[in-house]
């Protein structure tokens, strides 16, 4: 009898945030499992179940269907491990074994359940347009709607829909199961391109892989391509040959980012972690290793005042009272504040000076006024009261009682 009563959200509702969510979607149980064990007891309990999934995909020589234990393994990951890929899940390590032990595998070529684990391994790629190339090259998928739908849909995304436009055709020339879907998926893309047209700078290089003649030319062939003609012939040049490389084991062979590619596509697309290699520090031990500093060092040092004691002279020191510090409310005064204080005036406040204010706004009008008395007045002044001296009478002296003259006589009219 199964279990009817609801799932407790919280142990959810406090995680949602570190929940990648999957195009499947994902079980609230497994997902409540998860969360209410403690940590250090669900570390324990993953470590025992990864180990019996290794072991399984270890010895699968003997089984009918050997992919059917990483297909297990990658669901278990998935489900005890809701963040994805991290150093603890793994995840990624695991779809780069399950693709690359089945790659060359012919009744896994067109399996969708093998598909599936390459486009979630794309999901996580630096790449995904080379690794659709890669896995058209080796023919994987090829016969399934899955891919094209995929593949297709990648290319719409990144504005590339000429290119989308030539991979659905493509699965529908070859007739790819089921082709009712793929064509139905087909129309719902041509409606959205009817609603948005192309741009004249569509980008319309080829989306899959197209065999060239020019790559099956003889070893030791020399010749030259005429770049006026329009066929891909080999002519000879009456100017000059051109020596074209052949490798020693007769594999004709091409360049294309980085890999070469042979009549099957690419040997091996490598890990990812492989081609970030150049962006990852190697592990090394800490013990006894130095970090070189990227800030520059300063060219001039900054030199600290030192108060240092001079010769002959006694160091000066200030005692103050603790009270003269403190105003009794929790604030500290400094030593002007504390002079002050010692001394009766921190607290005292004097008027302002007087300060004349001009009844009238306007004194363009007026002549400006000289801020202090000119030489000239004080000249004329002084000479007003030296004549109010000398126009004074001069007073009469007696002696003895006697009335008697000055030597001079009357000068009373001397300044008339």
């Amino acid at each position: 009898m199964s279990d009817t009563r609801p799932i407790p959200f919280q142990p959810i509702e406090d995680q949602k945030e570190n929940i990648q969510p999957l195009r499947e979607g994902r079980s609230a149980a497994a997902l409540v499992r998860v969360f209410a064990v403690p940590t250090l007891e669900l570390r324990e309990s993953q470590e025992n179940e990864r180990d019996q999934y290794e072991a399984q995909i270890a010895n699968t020589d003997d089984l009918d269907d050997p992919l059917q234990p990483f297909l297990d393994y990658i669901e278990w990951v998935l489900e005890n491990f809701p963040a994805g890929q991290n150093a603890e899940s793994g995840l990624i390590q695991l779809l780069e074994r399950c693709t690359s032990q089945f790659r060359d595998t012919a009744h896994y070529k067109d399996d969708p359940r093998y598909l599936k684990v390459w486009t979630r391994y794309i999901n996580y790629s630096d790449a995904p347009r080379e690794m659709f190339v890669y896995i058209a090259r080796k023919e994987i998928g090829k016969n399934l709607a899955l891919f094209y739908e995929e593949y297709a849909a990648y290319l719409e995304t990144n504005g590339k829909r000429l290119q989308a436009k030539e991979v659905y055709e493509a699965g529908i020339q070859v007739l790819a199961r089921p082709i009712t879907r793929l064509r139905r998926k087909y129309k719902e893309f041509l409606a959205r391109l009817e609603a948005q047209p192309l741009a004249v700078d569509e980008d319309g290089s080829p989306a899959l892989p197209v065999a060239r003649a020019a790559l099956s030319v003889k070893e030791s062939a020399t010749t030259v391509y005429s770049p006026g003609e329009g066929s891909s012939s080999a002519t000879r040049s009456p100017r000059g040959k051109l020596q074209v490389f052949n490798d020693p084991t007769n594999k004709h062979t091409e360049k294309s980012g980085g890999a070469v590619l042979g009549s099957g596509g690419w040997d091996s697309i490598g890990s990812l972690a492989a081609r970030r290699k150049e962006n990852v520090m190697e592990a090394k031990p800490w013990a006894g290793e130095t970090l070189e500093s990227t800030v520059p060092a300063p060219r001039t040092k900054l030199a600290i005042y030192k108060d240092s004691p001079v010769a002959g002279k006694r160091p000066e020191h200030i005692s103050i009272a603790l009270d003269f510090l403190n105003d009794g409310h929790g604030e500290e005064y400094c030593l002007e504040e504390v002079l002050a204080r010692s001394r009766k005036i921190l607290d005292l406040t004097y008027p302002l000076p007087a300060q004349k204010v001009s009844l009238k706004d306007d004194d363009d009008d007026l002549p400006p006024r000289p801020a202090s008395p000119t030489m000239t007045m004080h000249t004329k002044a002084a000479t007003e009261e030296i004549y109010e001296m000398f126009n004074q009478p001069l007073q009469s002296h007696s002696t003895d009682g006697d009335t008697s003259e000055d030597d001079f006589g009357d000068n009373s009219d001397l300044f008339d």
